[in-house]
């Protein structure tokens, strides 16, 4: 990859020292990346309850007798928004790797 070649060659250029270790982080973890997607924003949610304060749909039938919003803390937004990363990062190597199989069996289909 571009980025690990990139960094191979950033620490043997002579300015650099002697390297001892290297961090690598997800690029999920970056401040820039996180506000670009919209992480800083905060996340509301409600709660309804019923006259007996039984936890109820909201929007629904009955109305509720009392409602309560809650936000979720930016620590529990990152940690959604990281799962949710891997997640999807997983099924597009899932996908590419059927496309690509998909791909050699047209081209053998072609030669026939």
């Amino acid at each position: 990859s571009r980025v690990l070649s990139y960094g191979f060659e950033s620490v043997r250029h002579n300015d650099a020292g002697l390297v001892y270790s290297a961090v690598v982080t997800s690029w999920t973890t970056h401040f820039d990346f996180q506000a670009a997607v919209g992480l800083d924003a905060i996340l509301e949610y409600e709660v309804c309850y019923d006259s007996n304060q039984n936890q109820i749909p909201c929007g629904g039938t009955p109305e509720p007798a009392s409602t309560e919003v809650y936000t979720h803390s930016l620590s529990m937004l990152r940690m959604i928004f990281v799962m949710n990363a891997e997640f999807l990062l997983n099924l597009d190597r899932i996908v590419q790797k059927k496309m690509s199989t998909l791909y050699r069996l047209s081209r053998c289909t072609e030669s026939l």
